[in-house]
């Protein structure tokens, strides 16, 4: 007898759970290879876009992606 999964159940098999295209901020900054201290202070000033989940800051794969992409030095 085969056992059925329910989405967001706890017994769902990894394999049918999507990665979240969102990552924290420690996520972020390993990924940009810079502190987290200077994303936090970056901000909105000068940092990539983020989202804002209750009171967690999320950043979107494809924003910081085209954010590092305009920080592009042309000499």
């Amino acid at each position: 007898m085969h056992k059925q999964f329910r989405v967001g159940h706890a017994d769902t098999p990894h394999a049918a759970v999507q990665p979240s295209p969102f990552m924290t901020r420690r996520e972020t900054a390993a990924f940009l290879k810079v502190s987290e201290k200077w994303l936090a202070q970056s901000g909105k000033a000068i940092g990539p876009d983020f989202h804002k989940f209750g009171n967690h800051c999320r950043y979107h794969v494809d924003d910081v992606v085209r954010w590092a992409r305009q920080q592009q030095v042309r000499r």
